[in-house]
């Protein structure tokens, strides 16, 4: 029997194991000051998945007028695969949507897994941001989820590129 999910409001005695996620997950993840930071801003905000009182995901997300900026989100590697993180952005998109606003989040272009993702939770394309990421050449897509979208049909990952453009 899977135990129960909870998915409440980050705290800051939960950074130690944000940044045991974070590092699991991406190659440059942030750092303990990047976290704080952005938790320090008062338009920014965390989500937390918990599985037995053990953080095992979580959400970072900015208030920025109409919209919200969903800036990070992670799975601890042990609970991947699960639906957890599409708990934590379902959660995200009610909230959001409750309140009126737009969720959008910004993808590398060669992040083929978070594409495949975020289409499947309901988000389109709505843009090419050219030569974003600091240091490379690299674009970033523009990805926007609106009330009452539908998510749309699993693409291969050799497709989606051609599709979100």
């Amino acid at each position: 029997m899977p135990s129960p999910l909870e998915i409440r409001w980050l705290r800051r005695r939960d950074l130690p194991g944000v940044l045991a996620i974070e590092r699991a997950s991406f190659a440059a993840p942030w750092s303990e000051a990047d976290f704080d930071a952005t938790l320090r801003r008062p338009y920014c905000f965390g989500l937390a998945a918990d599985r037995w009182q053990s953080l095992c995901g979580y959400l970072l997300g900015a208030l920025d007028g109409k919209y919200v900026h969903l800036l990070n989100l992670a799975v601890a590697p042990t609970h991947r695969r699960r639906g957890i993180g599409s708990r934590l952005v379902g959660e995200l998109i009610e909230r959001t949507h409750c309140s009126g606003r737009r969720l959008v989040v910004v993808l590398g272009e060669r992040n083929l897994t978070a594409q495949v993702f975020y289409r499947a939770q309901g988000f389109r394309a709505v843009g090419i941001l050219r030569d974003f990421w600091n240091g490379t050449r690299d674009d970033a897509y523009l990805l926007e989820h609106r009330p009452g979208e539908r998510a749309a049909p699993f693409l291969p990952a050799n497709r989606i590129v051609a599709y979100l453009r």
